[in-house]
């Protein structure tokens, strides 16, 4: 296999960021701009950001998650057929601030393209359309509109940037792919595996043609990890949360059916009985690159975050 990923020294360890307002953080839309530009946005993740880079300081490669156009209601723009038109004019301002954000606090990031909300059925509020976008990855001219009108450019724009650990095209496909769970019967609307497959592969091909920087997907589970073996990732990632199907300790690297490195990209830190440190030892035996725990600024029932800016004490 040939990748671009560069083995690190030690574990990588970070956090799930994963956002401040969820599909908001990057451009504007009819609800305003809510962008992390905006001065009180800025100061709140610059204040997080030190945290986490104080939590992390025993680690030499630290990464913070965040998603950029997650189901679409910001970003990109969208012309009255469904094809992306190109991005909105706050969204490198919102971008570029991520950027030297990170970089103030030591921090690589992991920025992630697209949520599985992408997908879900779509639907109006107070002007805004929210996700009903799964037309991009099953019509390839429309994705071929995505990769050229808003990947591209955002991928140029970083592409020499020594911030980005990779990037990620899609958060958790699984759960709106058909063929490849059985779980989420019902979640949004769902495309064909082949067609998933496809799409992540077009995104992987373009970005490579862009910047030497890796590319990675965030799969739902170590077990769905077969479908993304062929597709030209240069790191493979997993989540984990507890569940009948995912034991724990996780199986070693070298027994997974893929050819190159593998991340942790989530871990809970709530509702769970493992420990920080026991994630951390599970991922050193198994042979993985690291682990990202869920999630610093989300408030969900799988986060806890006294329980990561307590890390440095792992």
């Amino acid at each position: 296999m040939t990748t671009r990923y560069r083995r690190r020294t030690g574990l990588v360890v970070g956090v799930n960021y994963p956002w401040r307002n969820y599909g908001s953080d990057f451009g504007a839309n009819a609800w305003g701009h809510l962008g992390l530009s905006r001065p009180e946005n800025r100061a709140h993740v610059a204040r997080d950001f030190g945290l986490i880079a104080g939590a992390f300081g025993a680690f030499s490669t630290r990464i913070v998650r965040f998603f950029l156009f997650a189901d679409g209601r910001a970003s990109p723009l969208f012309d009255a057929s469904g094809n992306v038109a190109g991005l909105d004019p706050l969204f490198f301002e919102d971008l570029d601030a991520l950027f030297a954000l990170a970089e103030d606090s030591g921090l690589l990031l992991l920025p992630v393209l697209l949520d599985f909300h992408w997908c879900k059925h779509g639907g109006t509020v107070n002007e805004v359309r929210l996700a009903g976008r799964s037309n991009v990855i099953r019509e390839v001219a429309k994705a071929k509109t995505f990769l050229e009108r808003a990947v591209a450019p955002l991928v140029s724009r970083y592409a020499a940037r020594d911030s980005v650990y990779a990037w990620e095209i899609i958060n958790e496909p699984e759960w709106v792919t058909r063929g490849m769970t059985g779980f989420w019967r019902g979640t949004g609307d769902r495309v064909q595996a082949s067609q998933m497959v496809d799409f992540v592969g077009l995104c992987a091909d373009r970005i490579h043609t862009l910047a030497d920087d890796p590319v990675t997907v965030g799969s739902a589970g170590i077990g769905y990890l077969k479908h993304w073996a062929d597709v030209g990732l240069d790191l493979y990632q997993a989540h984990w949360y507890p569940g009948w199907r995912n034991p724990f300790p996780w199986p070693p690297v070298a027994a997974l059916p893929v050819d190159g490195p593998v991340l942790i990209g989530e871990v809970p830190t709530k509702k769970t009985a493992v420990a920080p440190g026991q994630y951390l030892e599970a991922a050193r035996e198994g042979g993985y690159e690291g682990v990202l725990f869920w999630s610093y600024g989300a408030t969900d029932r799988y986060s806890d975050r006294a329980a990561l800016e307590n890390l440095k004490k792992v």
